[in-house]
């Protein structure tokens, strides 16, 4: 985390191979009232990655034409 002009901003590490047990690359997604999502990272010194970041983010699912969840 870097502080610039009275602003700080979170630089993004390089993408790292998936560890489940690592909490820096868990998250808590949480439905916003008022629409969206937003992530919150498990680790309490952590943050999520720049694109789960932005509050109020989409998720889409996709249903084949029999009305089941495509794969």
């Amino acid at each position: 985390m870097k502080t610039c002009c009275f602003c700080t901003s979170i630089s993004d590490l390089k993408p790292q191979p998936l560890d489940p047990r690592n909490i820096y690359q868990q998250f808590e997604i949480r439905h916003c009232k008022r629409g969206g999502f937003a992530a919150k990272s498990v680790a309490p010194d952590g943050f999520p990655p720049d694109f789960l970041r932005r509050k109020g983010w989409l998720a889409s699912v996709y249903l084949n034409f029999k009305g089941v969840p495509a794969k």
